[in-house]
């Protein structure tokens, strides 16, 4: 009998009783509960190899990402850290890059077979970190990136709330208006396709700016909440927006008072200038 000794930190019960359901002789080390012993001669060490890199990419990752969490974003709250644990997870699976699972599985299977056959002891940590150090780091960058993406979400999604609450607190009218949205400007018509301003609103705008400078499109959502209009439909021409756009955010404002238009001929005629450049 030949026994085998895997080592780690994160849910080592796990990996045991993925052993046990694949049919393995293994238990918990009753001195280091971290440690997992198996019955394993040799001709079974791929075997073993390939379940103990399905836990390593599953189990083992998870807790090494909630562990990054803890120490580097102790900001986050737990329930925080754990969906955006979750949330890296699956970008991991799901990933191409660097970090993507496909591009390292056989290298951290086969690192962790001629381990086995070595010594018969992996310790996961240990070999990840000295043998498969690139994995781990890019892992730590793509953490990086989903915290910062969860972090701008949540802001927007704060953002959102305030701009609902301050449309809130003016009473709709039975205006109609037209959005209109390019990647270069947007700008509001009402029902008869005349342009909609509004100097008081734009000279607080003004004023309130440090250089006088006003963004057109923080302009346009002001105006959109004093006027309060009972529908918006929204004419989205632009192709080089990135999300969230100003219209999926006045979508996002106005919720059902919000549509978009079925390709109408006014979006038709502004797409053929652009096309013809005039």
């Amino acid at each position: 009998m030949q026994l085998a000794i895997l080592e780690s930190e994160f849910s080592p019960e796990v990996l045991l009783r993925r052993l046990l359901d694949e049919g393995y002789e293994a238990r918990l080390s009753t001195s280091a509960p971290e440690r997992v012993i198996v019955v394993a001669e040799p001709p079974s060490l791929s075997r073993l190899s390939e379940s103990v890199t399905d836990y390593v990419l599953s189990d083992w990752i998870a807790g090494y990402v909630l562990q990054l969490l803890s120490h580097e974003h102790d900001y986050l709250s737990a329930e925080d850290r754990e969906y955006v644990g979750l949330l890296a997870s699956h970008t991991f699976r799901m990933g191409t890059g660097a970090s993507g699972f496909g591009l390292w599985r056989d290298k951290i299977r086969d690192i962790i077979r001629a381990v086995l056959v070595r010594s018969g002891s992996v310790n996961i940590r240990g070999i990840l970190r000295f043998r498969a150090g690139e994995f781990l780091r890019a892992i730590d960058v793509q953490l990086t990136d989903v915290v910062q993406h969860f972090l701008a979400d949540r802001e927007y999604e704060e953002f959102v709330s305030m701009l609902r609450v301050m449309l809130d607190a003016q009473p709709p009218s039975t205006q109609t208006l037209h959005l209109y949205c390019t990647d270069q400007r947007v700008w509001i018509c009402d029902e008869g396709g005349n342009l909609v301003r509004d100097r008081e609103v734009a000279k607080a705008a003004h004023e309130a700016s440090e250089d006088g400078e006003v963004d057109a499109e923080d302009l346009a959502m002001s105006i959109l909440i004093m006027k309060s209009p009972c529908r918006i439909i929204i004419h989205d021409l632009a192709e080089g927006a990135t999300w969230p756009s100003f219209a999926q955010t006045v979508e996002r404002v106005f919720l059902e008072r919000a549509s978009r238009c079925e390709h109408c001929s006014t979006c038709d005629k502004l797409r053929r200038a652009a096309s013809d450049g005039t």
